[in-house]
């Protein structure tokens, strides 16, 4: 058991909440067309955190950014290479990794609508929101992206006529997350069922089922000299630059972003600062994927 607390107020709802009630989603991929504009929007940007908020709220803002995306926003090659291999690698780049995936053929990474060569997505925006609330929602956040990005593609979706593709339904292999941190955080033998899961599963900064830290940028003080950002559990001596984020949706909420974005990388010198938040493409909403597959994105 830990007795360090959780920061929910610099963790997506997203991974808390599900938005049950925000039942309408549309997803934008967007590319960065404008480095500067495109960082005071995302410095500025309403993200909807973890914290607990009665009534719920009508929408809901999430974002998540590609390693071309965290490229494009100006931060370090270093640090963009400290996250997972499977992060900085991406998809489509490497011919064995698209044979083993079964990206070949009519599915093969030329043949995709978005995803691979010119057609990455540098962020995606998840927006939900309660029955006729969405068209104007998505409205006003496309116009207040307009300056910083392109709009690649607006993803639609569907409530698949209730049918739940990942077997969820009946509740019985549905994990809980151990938000209060009870579960003991160590590799251990699992004799009775227990569906609490350890944050470190999901969120990066904190360890999993065995004890374990994804991998994630970790800096040297001097990399964060006004102290904004948490330091890692695991290595006291560095701030933890990933710390509440997630691979499968991630970036920080509005407090976590004010602390990357003041974080000023020192080579020698001061250096303009840079902004940073880890994501991937597979988060768990339906949308047409290549080819007009359905994939998990």
């Amino acid at each position: 058991m830990s007795t360090r607390t959780v920061e929910f107020d610099d963790i997506q709802g997203l991974l808390r909440f599900g938005y049950k009630h925000q039942t309408q989603a549309s997803f934008l991929l967007l590319q960065v067309k404008d480095r500067e504009a495109a960082r005071v929007w995302l410095a500025s940007v309403p993200v909807s955190s973890a914290i607990t908020a009665e009534p719920p709220p009508d929408t809901a803002l999430q974002l998540a950014l590609s390693r071309e995306g965290l490229q494009a926003l100006g931060v370090a090659d270093d640090i963009v290479n400290a996250f997972s291999p499977e992060f900085v690698s991406g998809l489509g780049r490497d011919a064995s990794q698209s044979r083993r995936l079964g990206d070949v053929g009519a599915n093969a990474p030329e043949y995709w609508q978005w995803g691979a060569g010119q057609r990455v997505p540098h962020v995606l925006v998840l927006l939900y929101a309660r029955p006729g609330r969405l068209a104007a929602f998505q409205q006003a956040v496309e116009a207040q992206v307009a300056s910083g990005f392109d709009i690649l593609v607006r993803l639609a979706t569907s409530d698949l006529d209730g049918i739940e593709p990942f077997g969820f339904v009946d509740g019985i292999s549905q994990p809980r997350l151990d938000w209060d941190r009870t579960r003991a955080a160590r590799d251990q033998e699992q004799l009775a069922y227990n569906n609490l899961s350890c944050l470190g599963e999901y969120l990066l900064g904190y360890p999993n089922e065995y004890g374990g830290y994804t991998d994630r940028p970790l800096l040297d003080p001097q990399r964060d000299p006004q102290a904004l950002l948490p330091r890692a559990e695991d290595v006291p001596t560095q701030a933890d630059l990933g710390r509440n984020g997630s691979y499968p949706r991630s970036a920080p909420t509005a407090a976590g972003r004010a602390r990357l974005l003041a974080v000023r990388q020192r080579t020698g010198r001061r250096r303009r600062s840079r902004a940073r938040a880890p994501g991937r493409r597979n988060g768990r909403s339906h949308a047409p994927g290549p080819a007009g597959r359905q994939i998990c994105r």
